[in-house]
């Protein structure tokens, strides 16, 4: 369904356009200046407050067919000299300092008016949630921060969305969740509970080595993935197989069972500090309202 808003702006009658229109899912806004009842600017000689008007007036057209400032997606910004682009670019810098949509600007010879210094209009698309599929992995790896903690491996991939929508349009962008398996009713814990350590870290106080050896056993690279549980007041390490994660979450696939007390913390505790066989002391207040290295107390 088709949609039109007038802003009242004294040519659109006379000329037959209107302020804005939508189709399906995508809403245009009209070319906009600040022009009053008489057609000259009402704030004339100041581009930064022409583009500022004008950006009040296409919020009020968007707003009237249920769009927002935040669906923007393409900007393009008509100035008389090019003196004006700073000025102007900065008031769309300040509306859209969290949007960023694409944007023109572009120097006219004039406008209808030559009090209007300004004229935008704008594009805009509500954030839509479009299904793909992952059509191709790189080979290769794009590798920024190469020898410091920055590091980052990343691997470049390319979706093909199914179905898409009309409104899609070249230059676009979009944010992609990539999920590569699931679990129903899988039994999951926090990912900072999970670490790996050799053998010889996991040993206990006075332990011999073989002892450890015979409860744990290390992968090819000599390491245990383990939690620590909490078992008669103290914190047991135990080795654990885990299979996929989310952002938070990390599935156990063997090693602990549901109902079983999962010790979490800061990496350096779980991954160094905290002693096999330690005792422990659990906190009852918010672990938000304490230091998260302070939460867990072992000794």
């Amino acid at each position: 369904m088709r949609r039109r808003v007038s802003s009242g702006g004294p040519w659109e009658g006379r000329y037959g356009y209107s302020r804005a229109v939508t189709a399906g899912d995508a809403c245009w806004v009209a070319g906009t200046t600040d022009a009053g009842p008489d057609g000259r600017s009402t704030h004339p000689g100041d581009p930064a407050a022409q583009a500022r008007a004008i950006f009040g007036i296409i919020e009020a057209a968007l707003a009237e067919v249920g769009f927002s400032l935040a669906d923007v997606v393409r900007t393009r910004m008509y100035v008389t000299d090019a003196g004006h682009v700073g000025e102007v670019g900065t008031v769309h810098g300040e509306v859209f300092a969290e949007v960023r949509p694409a944007a023109t600007a572009v120097v006219v010879a004039g406008l209808i008016d030559p009090s209007l210094l300004v004229e935008i209009e704008v594009d805009a698309v509500p954030d839509q949630k479009l299904d793909g599929v992952v059509t191709q992995i790189s080979n290769s790896a794009n590798v920024t921060g190469s020898g410091t903690t920055d590091q980052k491996t990343e691997f470049e991939i390319r979706i093909t969305i199914t179905n898409p929508p009309q409104t899609l349009r070249p230059g676009m962008t979009a944010s992609a969740e990539v999920i590569t398996k699931t679990e129903d009713s899988t039994l999951s814990v926090p990912i900072q509970s999970v670490a790996v350590r050799t053998v010889d870290q996991l040993g206990m106080k006075g332990e011999k080595r073989k002892d450890a050896a015979a409860r744990y056993k290390p992968d090819k690279d000599g390491f245990v993935e383990m939690v620590f549980c909490v078992e008669g007041g103290k914190a047991i390490a135990r080795q654990v197989k885990t299979g996929i994660q989310s952002e938070d979450l990390i599935q156990i696939v063997d090693g602990v069972k549901e109902g079983d007390e999962i010790i979490t913390g800061s990496y350096r505790a779980i991954s160094k500090d905290l002693e096999n066989g330690a005792g422990v002391t659990i906190s009852k207040t918010p672990l938000k309202e304490l230091d998260k290295d302070k939460a867990m107390r072992a000794g």
